[in-house]
């Protein structure tokens, strides 16, 4: 049986006999103003393909690619149907391990886009490697985007089973950095990661997502937690054991308060500062704001308002929040609002620095 899944102008891709068969041909477009080179692009699938054999996150090349009479064959293992996402935070986890897979290559993606994403099991496989390049080459430019801005914008308008968007706000949050960082863009003349060599440090990391994140993008990230949510919780064991491709020391266990440094380019303060008005009060908590704001680069905070779990009395509304950023003396830009399930308030993402 052949079914024809997709294609475009000159390609066709069906299913046929458990495999994945792409065919195509040179043409001009049909208003004559481009040149569309089929052949050579299946030819680079296979390329890049066979660069990320083993990785567990994209089809396996059956038959190199045959050129006969004018066209192209390339056949490809079947990935099978997308499904729905079961399992929000293991399919966001599964993505950053496909980034880091793509970047341990050394390879761009070019279009990694919802469409180019099978869903199997909370598994993201990547297909349509046509764009494909390595990063120290010049890129195709079909998207202007980093692979890691399309990935993450995927998973944040992935919709769970519970009817929710990006539960906790990991995607949508990382993104209002990645974007303010410059880490979103991609331009033909870009042969390294934008944020490589950036050092970040997440205060209360938890499991470790976005020191995971900044990672892929070649960031030198570390994160501190205590501990966890629950008694007996050991959130640093289970960082070091869920990204076992980062060095285990990037990961301390710890209290914030007794960092002695903060003098890296960014730092996330997202959700932890109102634990810290608890624990050591108000005062010591802003002492350690303006310590933080006194070495580091930038720093990107985000905080419970007043009736939001440990929101403290004196956050009532945004101004609040902002009023106390500014009172520091460094430039303030609010980034992203996001609502919060199960909570009566939106959290929202500053940028002070």
């Amino acid at each position: 049986m052949i079914e024809r899944i997709g294609g475009h102008e000159g390609l066709d891709v069906t299913r046929e006999n458990g495999v994945i068969v792409k065919r195509g041909h040179n043409l001009e477009n049909k208003h004559k103003t481009q040149f569309i080179d089929n052949i050579a692009a299946l030819q680079n699938e296979e390329r890049m393909l066979k660069v990320m054999t083993g990785s567990g996150f994209t089809p396996e090349v059956v038959t190199d690619t045959v050129v006969a009479d004018g066209i192209a064959t390339l056949v490809q293992t079947d990935i099978g149907v997308t499904e729905p996402m079961q399992d929000g935070e293991a399919f966001r986890r599964n993505c950053i391990h496909l980034l880091h897979e793509i970047r341990a290559r050394g390879v761009r993606h070019g279009d990694l886009t919802g469409v180019n994403i099978v869903i199997r099991n909370n598994w993201p496989w990547a297909v349509d490697w046509q764009e494909g390049h390595m990063i120290t080459e010049e890129a195709p430019q079909k998207q202007p985007y980093s692979d890691a801005y399309l990935l993450w914008r995927t998973v944040s308008g992935t919709l769970g089973l519970n009817g929710q968007f990006d539960t906790p706000r990991v995607a949508r949050r990382w993104l209002a950095v990645l974007g303010s960082l410059g880490g979103c863009r991609w331009t033909a003349e870009t042969r390294k990661l934008p944020l490589a060599g950036l050092r970040l440090f997440d205060l209360g990391c938890f499991q470790g997502d976005f020191v995971a994140a900044a990672h892929v993008e070649g960031m030198e990230a570390v994160g501190v937690d205590s501990g966890g949510f629950r008694p007996g919780e050991n959130s640093i064991a289970a960082a070091r054991e869920l990204w076992p491709w980062i060095p285990p020391e990037r990961f301390i266990r710890g209290n914030i308060m007794d960092v002695e440094k903060f003098n890296c380019d960014a730092v996330l303060l997202f959700s932890t500062w109102s634990y810290i008005v608890q624990d050591f009060k108000r005062r010591t908590a802003e002492n350690l704001l303006g310590k933080i704001l006194s070495e580091c680069g930038v720093l990107f905070f985000e905080n419970q308002l007043w009736g939001d779990g440990p929101g403290p009395n004196f956050f009532i509304n945004e101004d609040d929040i902002q009023q106390l950023l500014e009172s520091y003396g460094r430039p303030v830009e609010k980034l992203i609002s996001i609502p919060v399930w199960g909570r009566p308030n939106s959290r929202t993402v500053w940028r002070v620095g």
